[in-house]
């Protein structure tokens, strides 16, 4: 979808931050910068009704209770247990390089040979014990985003009965001229957002919409896109937002964790 700078049918606009689970409980009176595709880079700016607004922040507040965070503040510590009678060695090894050089300079290559292999013994050691513990927090991890894509996926699969409502929708809307179209979308949109229909009949009808929009004359105006980006928001609802925010939150914790390995 492209960008629109006006809201649809002259309605007050608001916006809906669409970064992370965060949201204000009412929607903001200015435009902000969204991401409508997460895990993208950029962001678009997005008109949509109050009502709409409001319910993304609700389902958004839901979801994050059910998006676990996973916790690495034992991290370090574990490694620390772990990793200490090594780093023990190791710091032995050095204060012995550094007393003997301390004495005798000139003999700083021949004492480090003759250290180097406990050294190296030592370092590998030390890898290895840090290789292990990070192998397991990471397969966890990994198994983490690996059920939130599964849950992903699943979002794309809508019930028959879901479909049947969304072509019957559109069968409607088709009859109507532009103007009174985009009213439809909206009111959808916004018939969602109170809860009087289900956010899949909104991801069921998205293809038919976005392919009227190109196909049929007069449909394709910044009012019409704005309307059909409002009922794509508004079919993103505590389920969508739980597997997003799942996703998102496994892939930068292992981000975090492998930045504790290049420790």
């Amino acid at each position: 979808m492209t960008n629109v700078s006006q809201p649809a049918l002259d309605q007050t606009a608001a916006t809906i931050p669409h970064q992370g689970l965060a949201a204000p409980a009412t929607a903001p009176a200015d435009p902000t910068w969204i991401s409508v595709t997460p895990g993208a880079l950029g962001t678009r700016q997005e008109w949509v009704p109050p009502s709409v607004a409001r319910y993304v922040g609700q389902q958004q507040a839901l979801a994050a209770a059910d998006v676990g965070r996973a916790d690495l503040k034992g991290v370090a510590a574990t490694l620390d247990a772990a990793t200490q009678k090594t780093r023990v060695a190791i710091s032995a090894l050095e204060a012995d390089y550094d007393e003997a050089v301390e004495y005798a300079p000139a003999s700083a290559e021949a004492v480090a040979a003759l250290l180097a292999p406990k050294a190296n013994r030592a370092h590998a050691e030390l890898r290895e014990a840090v290789a292990a513990r990070m192998s397991d927090w990471d397969d966890a991890l990994a198994a983490d985003e690996q059920a939130a894509a599964e849950k992903i996926a699943g979002l794309a699969h809508l019930p028959p009965e879901a479909e049947d409502r969304a072509l019957g929708f559109v069968a409607a809307v088709e009859r109507l001229n532009p103007r009174y179209a985009t009213a439809a979308v909206v009111a959808l949109a916004e018939k969602i957002a109170a809860g009087k229909a289900h956010p899949m009949d909104a991801r069921a009808a998205l293809p038919a919409l976005a392919s009227m929009i190109e196909t049929r004359q007069g449909f394709d105006t910044a009012e019409m896109r704005s309307a059909v980006t409002a009922l794509e928001v508004a079919g993103r609802d505590r389920a969508w937002y739980a597997a997003h925010g799942a996703f998102a939150a496994a892939q930068a914790t292992r981000v975090r964790l492998a930045s504790f390995d290049e420790q």
